[in-house]
C-alpha cells in the first residue's frame, strides 16, 4: 500500500518546543541511573533505519529515565501507582537539570497516572520500566528503543503471540488507521509493532523495520547517516542524560555543518548542569572556520529574551574534536537549563540556522 505521512514527527518536536516556551501559542539490563559511557552510540547502533533519500531529516531524541529520576531525588513508580505516578511527574518537572526535554510526558505522551495505566493494561508494559531510549523520527517512519527488562510472556498476555518475532497492535496493515481512537502509547492512532531482544524493546511503525531489527539485520541509523555516530562521541564522553541529535536538516551544510547534537548532563557535583553543543563538519566545511562562527554567535544576545549570551552561560569553551566542534557550557542560573536543547535549536539558534521562524 502507499504509504502515508504521519504527522508525528512534527507533533512530538513542536510539542516539546511550545512546553519549553521557546515557541509561542494563544546487553546491561540493570536498573542503575548511573549514566553509562557511549550508550547513546550503543542505542544508535540499535536504532532501524528506512530506506530514505539523502535529504530526509533525521531527529533522535535519547534520554536516560534512570537517570532523569535519580536527579530528581524521587523512585520510580509502578504503573498501577496512580499516586506515586503522579508524584513523580511532578518531581521531574519540577527539576530542571534533571529533565531538560520534557519526557516521558510529552516523548511518550504519559502525563497522568491514567496514561501509565493504559500503557500497562494495552501493551503489558510501560515506558516507566525503561532505564534509556532512543527515539529516531524520520516521516512517515518512527521508531523507538527502549532498554528495559520485560519479557515475551507479558507482552504476549497483553498483545497475543508474536508472528515472526513481532507483537502487533492497531491492525496488520502498517500506517493504516483501523481504530481512529488517540492512545497514550499513539497519540495519531496509527498501528505500532514491538518486538524484543538482548534487554531491548522496539516500538515501530513499520513492519519491515521490526522484523529487520529482531534478526539484528536492521541498518542502524548511525551507519546510514555517519556523522550521527561522531556526535553522539561527545554527548557520551561528557555523560549527558538527555539529547538531540540531527542530521539531513535543511539549511545545514551551508553553515559548513551536517549534523548536530545539544545535549545536558551535570558535573562531577552531580548537581551542576553542563550543556553541550556538537556541531559535525560537512565534507566541504573547515573545522575552525565552523568554531570561529560559534565563538561570535556567542557574542550575541538571546532572541528569547534579549539576554546576552555571556550572561546567559557561567562558562563557554568551543573546542575542536577531529571533525566536530563542541561548545560546552554551564548556567548562571540553573533554571536555563530546562529546555536548553529546544531553545538552541527552535528559539536562539546556536547552531547558526532556521528551522522555525
Amino acid at each position: 500500500m502507499q504509504r502515508r505521512p504521519t504527522p508525528r514527527f512534527l507533533i512530538g518536536v513542536l510539542a516539546l518546543a511550545v512546553a519549553s516556551g521557546i515557541v509561542g501559542c494563544s546487553s546491561d539490563e540493570s536498573s542503575s541511573g548511573a549514566v553509562e559511557a557511549g550508550e547513546i552510540s550503543r542505542l544508535l547502533a540499535e536504532l532501524p533505519t528506512p530506506e530514505f533519500g539523502a535529504d530526509t531529516a533525521v531527529l533522535v531524541m535519547v534520554g536516560n529515565l534512570a537517570e532523569v529520576s535519580r536527579l530528581a531525588s524521587v523512585a520510580v513508580p509502578a504503573a498501577d501507582d496512580a499516586a506515586g505516578v503522579e508524584a513523580w511527574l511532578a518531581a521531574i518537572d519540577a527539576a530542571p537539570v534533571s529533565n531538560p526535554l520534557g519526557f516521558p510526558p510529552l516523548m511518550f505522551n504519559l502525563d497522568d497516572a491514567e496514561d501509565a495505566q493504559e500503557w500497562q493494561d494495552t501493551i503489558g508494559w510501560s515506558p516507566l520500566e525503561a532505564t534509556w531510549f532512543a527515539m529516531a523520527q524520520y516521516i512517515p517512519d518512527s521508531s523507538t528503543v527502549f532498554r528495559t527488562t520485560v519479557d515475551d510472556a507479558r507482552l504476549t498476555a497483553a498483545l497475543g503471540p508474536a508472528v515472526d518475532g513481532i507483537h502487533r497492535i492497531g491492525g496488520d496493515e502498517d500506517y493504516e488507521r483501523v481504530d481512529p481512537k488517540p492512545t497514550a502509547f499513539s497519540p495519531v492512532a496509527d498501528p505500532l509493532r514491538f518486538a524484543r531482544r538482548d534487554g531491548l524493546l522496539l516500538m515501530s511503525q513499520s513492519t519491515p523495520l521490526a522484523t529487520a531489527w529482531v534478526g539484528a539485520e536492521h541498518s542502524p541509523v548511525s551507519t546510514v547517516t555517519p556523522s550521527l555516530e561522531s556526535i553522539a562521541a561527545p554527548l557520551d564522553a561528557a555523560g549527558v542524560h538527555a539529547a538531540l541529535v540531527m542530521a539531513r536538516i535543511e539549511g545545514m551544510a551551508a553553515d559548513g555543518i551536517d549534523a548536530i547534537g545539544i545535549g545536558v548532563g551535570v558535573a562531577d557535583d552531580a548537581a551542576t548542569p553542563v550543556g553541550l553543543v556538537v556541531y559535525h563538519v560537512a565534507s566541504d566545511g573547515e573545522p575552525d572556520a565552523v568554531a570561529a562562527d560559534v565563538e561570535r554567535l556567542l557574542d550575541g544576545s538571546s532572541e528569547v529574551d534579549g539576554r546576552s549570551w555571556r550572561d546567559v552561560f557561567a562558562t563557554a569553551d568551543v573546542t575542536v574534536v577531529d571533525e566536530t566542534v563542541v561548545l560546552t557550557v554551564t548556567f548562571a542560573d540553573v533554571a536555563d537549563a530546562r529546555g536548553f536543547p529546544l531553545r538552541v535549536l527552535f528559539g536562539d539558534q546556536l547552531t547558526g540556522y532556521r528551522i522555525i521562524d
